[in-house]
């Protein structure tokens, strides 16, 4: 279970996001960043470590400040709304939280990671728009 203090941390943590410069943020569709997703409620998918970051696939960049993403995991399970793929050398297995897409702020990305390849990208998109029927 979440603590109050957990959910305290992250509400510091946010302040600051919020009061950053996102201009000097140059993100692109099919890049993979640590991303600042925060501490989330329910079955929401949270960050991990003091800045609640996870890997995020941008799926669609709208403009300079804004972004649709795909969370990641290592948590390998088989879902129709997990997709599975390697990007990089060092990089373990991960899985695409098909379920968890969300809009996100450039304010939030903290470091590019790696590249999701064409192919898998395109899987990714094909899995999105399956999921809205």
């Amino acid at each position: 279970m979440k603590k109050e203090a957990d959910y305290n941390n992250w509400n510091d943590r946010k302040k600051v996001l919020h009061k950053l410069d996102a201009s000097q943020v140059y993100f692109r569709e099919r890049q993979i960043w640590w991303c600042k997703i925060g501490l989330n409620v329910g079955y929401e998918q949270d960050g991990k470590d003091s800045w609640f970051e996870r890997p995020v696939l941008i799926l669609r960049k709208f403009n300079q400040f804004a972004f649709i993403g795909v969370p990641l995991s290592t948590s390998i399970e088989n879902s129709r709304f997990r997709y599975r793929f390697n990007f990089g050398i060092d990089n373990p297995e991960n899985v695409a939280l098909i379920s968890q897409i969300r809009f996100f702020d450039g304010k939030r990305l903290n470091m590019k990671i790696g590249t999701c390849s064409k192919k898998d990208f395109s899987e990714i998109r094909k899995a999105v728009r399956e999921m809205f029927p």
